[in-house]
Parts: C-alpha cells; structure tokens; sequence
C-alpha cells in the first residue's frame, strides 16, 4: 500500500497489522487504562500509534529518491519539516491500526467486565 504525503514523500505500508500485532497495540493502550475511573492516560495513545507505524511502516522515499528503510522510517517521519507530511502518514497508520477504535472498546468492554 503507498501513500504520497503533500511534498511528495512516498511510503509503504503493509496493508493490515496481524493478530499477533493487534494484542501488541492492545498491550501497550491497556498499560494507560485506569480502571477505578476508567479513563486512559493520552500518552498510551502516542505509543500505541508509534508502535503500529512500527509494524506497518515498511521505506519512504523522499522527493529527491533516496530510501529509508526499518526503523531509518520512524526516524525520518519524526523528522519532517512540513507536519501535512507527518499527518498524512499516521491517518494511514491510524486507517489501517485502527489504534484509536482499539482504545475505545478496550475502555468500553473493560467498563462492562466491572459492572
């Protein structure tokens, strides 16, 4: 899957996160739930969005070609001048994660088990 960020920065995704990567993702949101007041700390949502463009992320190549691949992906992101750039690329994260839909049922089902 590609997506072309604003100024033309291409990136590949994987096309879903497997089952084993979702639990991954619910981990890491489920360490910010409290469950006395069932709320979340927002940092967990953060997290859990670095590590799905992690999974997902697989090379971007800048405007001028030059690659970057692995873990050089996260670096680079974090590094863009322009944030459409950055943003264009976590909404195909969030689309294909699902992370932020993950943290409310997770906080919903989690409420039901206490009632």
């Amino acid at each position: 899957m590609e997506v072309v960020t604003p100024s033309g920065y291409k990136v590949y995704l994987k096309p879903y996160v497997n089952y084993g990567q979702k639990r991954e993702i619910r981990k890491v949101l489920l360490k910010g739930y409290d469950t006395n007041n069932g709320r979340y700390d927002s940092s967990v949502l953060y997290e859990a969005q670095e590590l799905a463009f992690k999974l997902l992320v697989d090379k971007v190549i800048d405007p001028e070609g030059k690659e970057y691949l692995g873990l050089d992906t996260f670096k680079f992101v974090q590094g863009l001048e322009n944030e459409a750039d950055g943003d264009a690329i976590y909404e195909k994260v969030e689309e294909i994660s699902k992370v932020k839909g993950q943290l409310s049922g997770l906080g919903q089902s989690l409420q039901d088990k206490k009632k």
